[in-house]
């Protein structure tokens, strides 16, 4: 599975330049103070920057070399995670994402090839992601899609009213690509990053509150759509006691993390293949 780069590089490597240069200058107007932050915080500003339309017909990776269904004697299916840095997996090699390893245990659960494709970035909003999805390769049809997005709508304050009209339209659309079959669509819920190191600079009450409103949205909009909600942000708190849940940043979660995640939601999506017909 490749890992596509922004084909714009001489853009990319300006931002990155840009951004050194941005750190340099706040460690001396700080005078050295408060270094942990300032480090942490240039590089999620670095992910959240807006990212030009022109580079999302790059943001992909699926299983093969090439967006198709692989040659196989067992039975073989096309699905779909959308999201942003908890789905690409910030830090991680691709196998070690939560689709990846959701993928796998998939395959051994159920002994058919899954071919995974990933529409995602690290700094994606839901409008971000809208916009990936239109301008990304993508197949004529997914046997399962998932949705993870949020948690940048609510770290750079974005109105939840937009988050709420935003994310209907990623469920409407995701049903689309199942050929309108609901129960092919799963959610999972915003992790709580207010519990991680990172999140500990900040005002952390104030974010976990936040987050719990927009997942209170997430989860009304999936009860309204009929599709699947996994609560996964109970144990994305785990990392209060375990820090090894998280990579290196203080952030983002580590394999074992997302083994976890994966945990909680294989079980039930092996019953939904038990009711429906793989196609």
């Amino acid at each position: 599975m490749n890992f596509l780069l922004p084909t714009d590089i001489e853009h990319f490597l300006f931002i990155n330049i840009f951004l050194i240069y941005l750190v340099i200058f706040l460690l001396i107007c700080f005078k050295m103070k408060n270094l942990n932050k300032l480090f942490i915080l240039t590089f999620f500003i670095q992910g959240c920057s807006k990212i030009e339309k022109n580079n999302y017909e790059n943001i992909y990776s699926s299983s093969g070399t090439e967006l198709h269904i692989s040659n196989s004697n067992n039975q073989s299916i096309n699905y779909l995670a959308l999201g942003d840095s908890y789905t690409i997996g910030e830090g991680l090699e691709i196998s070690d994402t939560w689709p990846k390893l959701f993928e796998k245990s998939l395959e051994k659960s159920l002994d058919i090839n899954i071919n995974t494709q990933i529409i995602a970035e690290t700094g994606m909003s839901t409008s971000d992601l809208l916009d990936a999805i239109i301008f990304a390769k993508k197949l004529d049809n997914y046997s399962l899609v998932s949705l993870l997005i949020g948690v940048n709508n609510q770290f750079r304050g974005m109105k939840i009213d937009n988050f709420r009209d935003e994310f209907t339209e990623l469920i409407d659309t995701s049903i689309e690509l199942t050929k309108f079959s609901r129960s092919r669509v799963f959610v999972l819920s915003i992790p709580d990053w207010s519990a991680t190191p990172f999140g500990q600079n900040f005002d952390t009450q104030k974010n976990k509150n936040e987050i719990a409103k927009f997942n209170n949205v997430i989860k009304k909009i999936c009860r309204s759509n009929g599709i699947s909600f996994f609560d996964i942000t109970s144990i994305s708190r785990k990392v209060i006691d375990n820090p090894d849940l998280v990579i290196q940043d203080g952030l983002h979660p580590s394999k074992k993390m997302y083994q976890l995640w994966v945990d909680h939601i294989t079980p039930q999506i092996i019953k939904i293949f038990d009711q429906v017909i793989v196609s």
